[in-house]
C-alpha cells in the first residue's frame, strides 16, 4: 500500500485537469520508513518534453536536478514519479474504463526504469471526473521487471 496526503493527492489532480487533454507529469516525494511508503509532496515538471505530452511524458534532467534538491532540503526521498492519462487517448489504447483506475501504458511499462519506484496514474475526462491507479516497479533485471499493482490510500 501507497499512502498519499490529501493535498498531495489533490495537486495531481489538480494538475491533470488543468493539463487536460496534454499529459502532465512529477516527482513524488515522501519516505519509506516505518510502516508503509507515504507520499508527502509532489512536484509538477516545470520543464516537461512538449512535443509528446500528447500520448506519453518525459521528465526533463532540469527537473531532475530540481526534483532530487527538493527532497534533499526536506529530508525526503524521490518514490516515484506520476503522470496523467488523458481519458480520450487511454480509452482508444483500451487501457481504461470509466471509474477503474488507469493501467499503465506500453510506453509506461517500457520507461519504468527504476526498481521499488512507485508510479500513479490519473485518468482524467474532458468533465473534470478521474481515476487514479498505483503501481510498484519490481524485478532487479530488464527480464524480470514488472509494474505490479498497489493500493493507494489518502492520509
Amino acid at each position: 500500500m501507497l499512502k498519499i496526503s490529501e493535498s498531495a493527492y489533490r495537486k495531481v489532480i489538480q494538475e491533470a485537469r488543468e493539463a487536460w487533454p496534454l499529459e502532465c507529469c512529477g516527482a513524488l516525494l515522501g519516505t519509506r520508513g516505518e510502516g508503509s511508503p507515504r507520499v508527502v509532496e509532489v512536484l509538477p515538471a516545470v520543464y516537461p518534453e512538449t512535443e509528446t505530452a500528447q500520448d506519453r511524458f518525459r521528465i526533463s534532467g532540469q527537473d531532475m536536478v530540481r526534483f532530487q534538491a527538493q527532497a534533499e532540503r526536506t529530508g525526503w526521498e524521490i518514490m516515484g514519479f506520476y503522470h496523467s492519462h488523458p481519458v480520450l487517448q487511454t480509452a482508444v489504447a483500451g487501457g481504461w474504463q470509466e471509474d477503474e483506475p488507469p493501467t499503465p501504458s506500453q510506453a509506461d511499462r517500457e520507461g519504468a526504469t527504476w526498481t521499488d519506484c512507485y508510479t500513479v496514474i490519473v485518468s482524467m475526462t474532458e468533465d473534470g471526473r478521474s481515476a487514479v491507479g498505483g503501481y510498484l516497479l519490481t524485478g532487479e533485471t530488464l527480464a524480470t521487471r514488472a509494474l505490479a499493482a498497489v493500493s493507494l490510500e489518502w492520509t
